[in-house]
């Protein structure tokens, strides 16, 4: 497999189409997908939540349409940017008010914050995702539900034998000939293949300490949902900066200095009031840095080279 850097240089440049694939190759069932997980993770007004690996922004945008406050996450700077124009043409940019570079293997938040986390189409493309569970979990208020959305295995053998064609032939043809990048769509099936089952994937769910862990197929299984919820007696052991057990749900730019453990935003866009969108390429590892440049994907969140991508073929 591809390592991170070489994966978020083939994400940066499908950026600008990546959108349009989506729709096109999944002939408009992503958009029921995105309902799916939404209506799924409990989001709902009052609640915050973390998105990781959000692409373009798609997946945030069905969370906020539930009325609750969104972080949006990516680890591939070109991807990230496609978001904030998005959610100002659908009026959501007072839910979603972030948009921040980060690795998934190392989230630049306090531990206890967050109502729900959600993750979709990228879990497979984390090179550890026993760490990436580990984060998720630690970020999780107790009580908190993580949500899952990601390719699986179909259970009817006629599908399966029909969408592994469909992968293997017609994907990475239609990708490479709309985007101009047979590379990235040849990935994509590859990805796919190397993932974990329905089964396999909720035993991994609960060692890294989940509960009430189940999944729901979706389209026959070409594609499923996996919940799993923080137990309420847990705080994490090893929070990174003070735990903020009940973030106030006004969105300030202090209260994501504060989620970030004192990271600044870029002050040209930092929300002043809320509602107003702000960039931030933040990680634990470099407390201060610069604001992000968002033309290229060298400027992402420290710690590249462990996480393949945080995109991947939604």
């Amino acid at each position: 497999m591809p390592e991170g850097k070489q994966i978020q240089r083939m994400f940066t440049g499908i950026a600008g189409r990546y959108d349009l694939l989506n729709h096109l190759l999944s002939m408009g069932t992503d958009f029921y997908w995105w309902r799916r997980m939404a209506r799924a993770s409990g989001a709902e007004p009052g609640r915050l939540f973390l998105d990781v690996a959000a692409g373009t922004g798609d997946s945030t945008v069905a969370v906020a349409r539930r009325r609750a406050e969104v972080i949006s996450t990516d680890f591939t700077f070109a991807m990230l940017a496609q978001g904030p124009a998005k959610f100002r043409r659908k009026g959501l940019e007072g839910l979603i008010w972030a948009s921040v570079g980060a690795d998934a293997q190392a989230l630049p938040f306090h531990s206890d914050t967050f109502d729900g986390v959600t993750i979709c189409y990228g879990l497979r493309n984390i090179e550890d995702r026993s760490q990436a569970c580990a984060e998720f979990l630690r970020v999780l208020k107790p009580g908190g539900r993580l949500t899952i959305l990601e390719f699986s295995r179909p259970h009817s053998g006629w599908l399966r034998g029909l969408y592994g064609w469909y992968s293997r032939v017609v994907l990475p043809r239609l990708g490479a000939w709309v985007s101009g990048d047979s590379e990235a769509y040849a990935y994509l099936p590859d990805s796919i293949r190397s993932f974990p089952d329905q089964k396999s994937l909720a035993r991994e769910l609960e060692r890294a300490g989940f509960e009430k862990v189940t999944w729901k197929n979706l389209t026959g299984g070409i594609a499923a949902l996996h919940l799993g919820g923080k137990p309420l007696f847990l705080r994490s052991a090893f929070p990174r900066g003070p735990v903020m057990s009940k973030p106030d749900p006004s969105i300030t730019a202090n209260l994501l200095n504060s989620l970030l453990g004192k990271t600044e935003t870029h002050q040209e866009n930092a929300p002043k009031r809320p509602g107003k969108q702000s960039h931030t390429d933040a990680h634990p590892e470099n407390p201060t840095p610069k604001p992000p440049k968002l033309k290229t994907a060298k400027n992402s969140a420290s710690g590249q080279g462990r996480m393949r991508s945080s995109n991947r073929g939604k």
